[in-house]
C-alpha cells in the first residue's frame, strides 16, 4: 500500500481587507523550491498569501504541516489561522519562520513557550526546513509533534522545546549559510510565483532578490542574519533570467521591488540595472522600480540611478543627518559631504532621489531632528519618508539592555490596514514604537507628529510644494515655515487651520496604548 504524501502548506499571510502594497510570497516560495528539489516526490506543497484561500484549502484537505512567515504585520493573523488549523486537524504541526522573534536564546525560548507553534526556523529557512522535513519523512506516517519534541536533535537554524524538560533545542547554522554562492533554486523560474504575479482581485508586487545579508546591521533593523555580515549572492545568470521572466509574464503594469538591503554594493548590480532598464524599455509595463541603495558607494549609486532613469526614484536612506547620532544605532552613514555630492550627482543626471528619516533615534533631540529635516531640503532630496521607530522583535533595539541604556519607553498602536475578520475571528495587528528616549520626551515626540503630518501633506504629497519652493527662493526656509505652523497657530486668525491641528493632535495622542492587551480590550469589542 502506497504511503500518503506528507501534506505541507506554506503561507506568507497578509491582511487583504484593504488594498495595500503587499508583495508576492517569494520568501516561502524559496522554501518550497528547495523542498521540492530535495524531497519533491514525497510531499505535496501548497503556497498561500491570502487567509481565506488558506482556510478554504485546509477545510478541503487538512495539512499535516503548516508553515507560516512571521512579521510584525501578521502576528495575530497567524495566531488566528493556527487556531483554525488546529480545529480542523488537532495534530497539525506548526512551523514558524521569519525575522519577528528575539534572537537571543532566552527570547527564542520565551516565544516557543508562549506561542502556539511547535518549531521555529531562525534566520535563513530553505536548508533548515528541508532538513526537518527529510527527518519527518524517515518515520512518516507518524505523530510529528512527538517525533520532533522527543528527538533531541539540534536541527540547523531551528528551535523547539523538548517534551518533558522543555529544554530549548537550538541548532547551529547550516553550511549553506556560510557559502558565498546561495544554492537555492528560483521560485520564479519553476513557476511557483505565477498565480501571484497577475492576481486579479488583489495586486501583489513582484520581488527580486539578488543577494542576502547586510554589512551594516543597524540596531533598528532585522534585515538578514546579524551573525553573518558577508554579502552572499544568487547566481548572476539566474537573476537575469528571473528579471526576464517577470517582465515577460506580467500581463498588467507593475512595480518591481529589489529586496537587497544595499543595491549597488556589488559591481554586478550595474549590469542587473541595465537588464531591468532594457526590459522596461522593451515591454513598457513597469511603472516603478524600488531599490534601497548601498550606503557606501557614491559613484556606483550614481551610475545605477542614471541607468534606471525615470522608472526609479532611488531610496538612499540616511535615517538622520545629525552627525554622531546613528553611531548609537550601530551604523555610520557616508559623510554629509559625500551625501550632498551623491544627491547633486543624481539631479545633474536629470533625476530625483528620496530618503528615509526616523523619528526618535537614540541620542537625537527635537531641535536636532528639525535641523536634520532642514538638511534634507538643503541637500536636494526630492522628499523624505518619515517613520516612527518600530521596536521590531529580532532587532538589537528591542532588547532590554538597549532599552535601558537609552531610557527607551514604548507604546502600541494599530498598524494601518492590518486588521480584519477571518473565520469568524476579529484580528488586529499592532506596532510597538518608541515614545520617549533620554534625549527626546514623549511631549517632544507628540509635537513632532504634527510637524511630520504637515511635512507629509505639503511636501511629500506636493500639495504645498509650489508655495514652499517660492518661499525658499525668497529666503524663507520651508522647514522653518512648517515648524512654525506646527506650533504657532493664531486661533482667532486661522480658525480652520487651528481646528485641524487640534483635531490631529487629539487623534495622534489617543491612538497609543500601553500594552497589546489594553489595545485588544478596546478594538476587539463587538461594537468596535
Amino acid at each position: 500500500m502506497e504511503t500518503r504524501k506528507l501534506k505541507i502548506y506554506l503561507a506568507d499571510l497578509i491582511h487583504d481587507r484593504h488594498i495595500y502594497n503587499y508583495s508576492v510570497p517569494l520568501n516561502v516560495g524559496y522554501v518550497a523550491s528547495e523542498l521540492n528539489r530535495r524531497v519533491g516526490k514525497s510531499v505535496e506543497v501548497q503556497i498561500h498569501k491570502f487567509p481565506d484561500d488558506l482556510i478554504s484549502s485546509m477545510k478541503l484537505a487538512p495539512p499535516d504541516i503548516l508553515g507560516l512567515s512571521n512579521y510584525d504585520w501578521n502576528v495575530n493573523l497567524n495566531k488566528a489561522l493556527i487556531s483554525i488549523a488546529k480545529k480542523i486537524n488537532p495534530d497539525v504541526f506548526i512551523i514558524m519562520g521569519g525575522p519577528n522573534i528575539r534572537k537571543k536564546a532566552e527570547g527564542v525560548k520565551h516565544y516557543l513557550s508562549t506561542h502556539p507553534s511547535d518549531l521555529y526556523v531562525v534566520n535563513e529557512g530553505e536548508d533548515a526546513f528541508a532538513t526537518i522535513i527529510e527527518h519527518i519523512l524517515g518515520s512518516w506516517p507518524c505523530n510529528i509533534k512527538k517525533l520532533i519534541a522527543s528527538s533531541e536533535i539540534e536541527f540547523p537554524n531551528a528551535a523547539y522545546l523538548q517534551t518533558d524538560t522543555k529544554k530549548l533545542m537550538l541548532g547551529k547554522k547550516p553550511e549553506s549559510a556560510h557559502a558565498k554562492n546561495i544554492p537555492f533554486p528560483s521560485p520564479w523560474l519553476n513557476g511557483m510565483m505565477d498565480k501571484f504575479l497577475n492576481h486579479k482581485s488583489f495586486p501583489l508586487m513582484p520581488l527580486l532578490e539578488t543577494n542576502r545579508n547586510c554589512p551594516y546591521q543597524c540596531h533598528f533593523c532585522v534585515w538578514g542574519d546579524f551573525e553573518l555580515n558577508k554579502v552572499r549572492v544568487f547566481d548572476f545568470d539566474m537573476v537575469l533570467e528571473e528579471i526576464r521572466y517577470i517582465f515577460k509574464k506580467s500581463d498588467k503594469r507593475f512595480n518591481l521591488a529589489i529586496t537587497d538591503a544595499n543595491f549597488g554594493i556589488l559591481k554586478r548590480d550595474t549590469q542587473i540595472a541595465e537588464e531591468i532598464r532594457n526590459l522596461s524599455d522593451e515591454y513598457k509595463n513597469a511603472d516603478r522600480i524600488f531599490i534601497a541603495q548601498a550606503k557606501n558607494s557614491v559613484q556606483r549609486n550614481l551610475e545605477i540611478s542614471k541607468i534606471l532613469g525615470k522608472i526609479c526614484i532611488p531610496d538612499f536612506a540616511v535615517q538622520t543627518l545629525t552627525p554622531g547620532v546613528l553611531e548609537h544605532s550601530g551604523r555610520k552613514n557616508l559623510s554629509n559631504d559625500d551625501i550632498l555630492k551623491y544627491v547633486q550627482g543624481v539631479k545633474e543626471n536629470g533625476h530625483e532621489v528620496m530618503t528615509d528619516i526616523m523619528l526618535g533615534l537614540p541620542g537625537e533631540t527635537k531641535d536636532q531632528y528639525v535641523d536634520s529635516m532642514a538638511k534634507v531640503v538643503d541637500y536636494g532630496f526630492h522628499r523624505a519618508s518619515i517613520a516612527d521607530i518600530r521596536l521590531l522583535d529580532g532587532s538589537v533595539m528591542a532588547e532590554n539592555d538597549f532599552r535601558e541604556k537609552f531610557s527607551i519607553k514604548s507604546r502600541f498602536r494599530v498598524i494601518p490596514t492590518a486588521y480584519g475578520e477571518y473565520g469568524g475571528q476579529k484580528v488586529v495587528e499592532y506596532e510597538e514604537c518608541i515614545r520617549e528616549t533620554n534625549t527626546m520626551s514623549e511631549k517632544d515626540l507628540l509635537e513632532l507628529r504634527l510637524f511630520n503630518a504637515n511635512y507629509f501633506i505639503l511636501t511629500y504629497l506636493e500639495i504645498g510644494r509650489p508655495l514652499l519652493d517660492f518661499a525658499h527662493s525668497n529666503g524663507f526656509h520651508p522647514i522653518k515655515i512648517i515648524a512654525d505652523i506646527s506650533k504657532n497657530i493664531n486661533k482667532n486668525k486661522y480658525i480652520n487651520l487651528y481646528n485641524y491641528c487640534e483635531k490631529f493632535i487629539n487623534l495622534s495622542n489617543n491612538e497609543w496604548y500601553s500594552s497589546i492587551q489594553e489595545a485588544d480590550n478596546y478594538y476587539l469589542q463587538e461594537n468596535v
